[in-house]
């Protein structure tokens, strides 16, 4: 009798912690939500078009892109508890039969954030090896087949000039000298909120008008490793192409 006592003491104290425990939400769990980046492509304010659309360079000549992708890596969003994206790494092809790209960022805490970090390019970790999976895969074409590494950008396509037959046009952009970072400290004035098992949709804009700024693509029209043309593209296009127009509410 005095066993079976003892049994049911101990049950009623344990039944007791865990209402406790249950009722200061201390057993609740974490939740998230989902990021969806668009990547809108313009020139001149207007939607990119492969083949079609002409970026200018500085000689005021055309450069006509048939293909286009580039990485952007190292996904930061910023606030109170600040969200780093495991794995960061985003291929983001520029469509033939649309002017945006998305990509998803997934079991993101919920919460407001009100900054984001990202980086153009492959960072030194995952630019030293050609074995993962995903956007990294080598099997995207994005890999140098003679070398170790990836292309941070490539666009290949045509050399335009009044009264000239039109010139083929290589750039792969790559090297450690091509990589850089990227940043905004607000959403233009919003917060970027995250829901439980809802999306918010986070807007970006690539305008190429000032991709070529300072670089003459008639005589550099192949730039496939480092040096002067490579970087000024790199650094035209993470501080004069991609911008921020804003986030809008979870869904």
């Amino acid at each position: 009798m005095k066993f079976n006592l003892k049994i049911a003491a101990l049950a009623i104290a344990l039944s007791g912690l865990w209402g406790c425990g249950k009722d200061s939400g201390t057993t609740s769990n974490p939740e998230f939500g989902t990021v969806k980046v668009v990547i809108n492509h313009k020139v001149n304010n207007q939607p990119l078009v492969l083949s079609t659309s002409a970026i200018p360079d500085s000689l005021g000549n055309s450069v006509v892109p048939n293909a286009m992708s580039f990485y952007l890596s190292n996904l930061t969003l910023n606030g109170t508890k600040p969200f780093v994206e495991n794995l960061s790494y985003h291929l983001v092809r520029v469509s033939a039969t649309t002017d945006s790209s998305v990509f998803l960022v997934k079991n993101v805490p919920t919460g407001t954030y009100t900054g984001l970090d990202m980086s153009f390019g492959v960072d030194s970790v995952a630019n030293g090896r050609t074995d993962f999976v995903g956007d990294l895969d080598i099997s995207n074409h994005m890999s140098w087949n003679w070398d170790t590494g990836y292309k941070f950008l490539l666009l290949e396509g045509s050399y335009v000039a009044p009264g000239q037959p039109n010139q083929g046009v290589v750039y792969h952009l790559g090297r450690q000298e091509a990589f850089g970072k990227i940043n905004w400290s607000g959403f233009n004035g919003a917060e970027l909120k995250v829901s439980n098992e809802k999306t918010t949709t986070l807007r970006l804009i690539a305008n190429y008008d000032k991709l070529f700024e300072g670089v003459n693509v008639k005589t550099n029209f192949m730039v496939m490793g480092p040096g002067v043309p490579n970087k000024s593209v790199a650094q035209n296009f993470q501080n004069k192409v991609i911008g921020l127009v804003g986030v809008g509410n979870p869904q």
